[in-house]
């Protein structure tokens, strides 16, 4: 009964993080993608922003590399929330719903999670992690 729950919860976990994934990763490389297409008035900085996120993005949405794309996100959404809602991290604890109804609250809650579970069932991840288990346990068989 417990490794029955088991594989419903990993079965229903896998089908949620596709859904985050896709629309998440998908509005990542969707912002990240306009960003790229006005770099007459962006800096440096929004320039490397918006590779990311296009980038980033589009390997959540895919399910390819998840946990090594969702840091650069995780780590461009920290930097979001302290230069443009420092005033939702300084009211964390007094009303935390101000920081969880900003924009980058999902996109960081997100990529935080893909980088905890990865991509799930789902992914380009798991299929080739998938396939190499099985070219593993081939040549071991035909070692012996």
């Amino acid at each position: 009964m417990v490794k029955l729950l088991r594989n419903m919860g990993a079965f229903v976990g896998s089908i949620v993080l596709l859904i985050m994934r896709l629309y998440w990763g998908y509005q990542f490389f969707k912002i990240g993608w306009a960003k790229l297409g006005d770099l007459t008035d962006a800096t440096q900085m929004m320039q490397i922003i918006a590779y990311v996120e296009t980038i980033s993005g589009l390997c959540l949405l895919f399910g390819l590399l998840s946990r090594l794309a969702a840091i650069p996100l995780i780590i461009t959404m920290f930097i979001t929330y302290f230069t443009a809602h420092f005033e939702a991290i300084k009211m964390i604890f007094s009303n935390p719903n101000l920081f969880m109804d900003e924009e980058p609250f999902m996109f960081l809650l997100t990529s935080l999670l893909v980088f905890s579970f990865g991509a799930g069932y789902f992914s380009l991840d798991h299929y080739f992690t998938r396939k190499k288990s099985k070219k593993k346990v081939t040549v071991e068989e035909e070692e012996e």
